[in-house]
């Protein structure tokens, strides 16, 4: 495919403990762009990576093939125009995390959008903070914690549940809300606050009980039931028919 002399073998040959693509040098610096596949926690710590060295990065809204190959929705795209400077860090990325990686010589598909489309979109670095404190599972906040510096290494700010507010969230985008009990989330005033914070553009993740009092709070969820609970829903709609 690029021009390189190969041979075959008869007998399996031993490569060693080597894990994803073998990085090539000489076609980092000449491909028009890089393909990453996200499809594991490999490659989520890999895109933190990316996003911790400021390598700009984007992603396709729908499957496209290249080259006779399929990618799904999602695949890391990282183009050199933009990232001339960051090539030789991100070639040494790769060889540190070894995901897939398929080189393209431009940006045109086969099938799906091309990499000049408006529906190839920029990855942005999220600003993710989680609630502390009075309240809070500590042993559910530490396993967030845990997940984000020890196995992501991807930063996370702590904010006090009792103190938590719009202008705490100021300069956050995601916030986390463990397993827990909060008591904002019954005072109607705060929050209302937080629900224009969300009306901004806003995320917010909440786990367990979390979720479970966001439902009841009226924020526009509702807990799941299971079938049994519909099936009397259900009768109990058509008795009062």
């Amino acid at each position: 495919m690029y021009g390189v002399q190969t041979y075959a073998v008869k007998e399996k040959l031993s490569v060693g403990n080597y894990v994803g693509a073998y990085v090539n040098t000489t076609l980092f610096t000449t491909a028009y762009g890089y393909l990453v596949n996200y499809n594991s926690f490999a490659d989520v710590k890999f895109l933190a990576a990316l996003l911790n060295a400021k390598i700009k990065v984007r992603y396709a809204e729908r499957d496209f093939t290249y080259n006779g190959k399929a990618f799904k929705k999602g695949t890391i795209i990282i183009l050199k125009k933009g990232n001339e400077d960051k090539i030789q860090l991100f070639a040494g990325l790769a060889q540190s995390f070894k995901p897939v990686i398929t080189a393209v010589s431009g940006g045109f598909m086969d099938t799906g959008f091309d990499f000049g489309s408006e529906k190839v979109h920029l990855v942005k670095s999220p600003a993710v903070a989680m609630l502390t404190g009075k309240g809070v599972n500590p042993n559910a906040a530490g396993e967030v914690w845990h997940l984000f510096e020890q196995q992501l290494n991807y930063p996370i700010s702590l904010i006090n549940a009792d103190e938590v507010d719009g202008n705490a969230l100021k300069n956050i985008n995601v916030l986390i809300l463990p397993d827990g009990n909060y008591k904002f989330l019954k005072d109607k005033d705060a929050a209302a606050e937080i629900k224009m914070w969300v009306q901004q553009g806003g995320k917010i993740i909440a786990l367990d009980n979390a979720a479970s009092q966001i439902a009841k709070a009226e924020w526009g969820m509702k807990i799941k039931k299971n079938e049994e609970e519909e099936k009397k829903d259900d009768k109990k709609e058509k008795k009062d028919e």
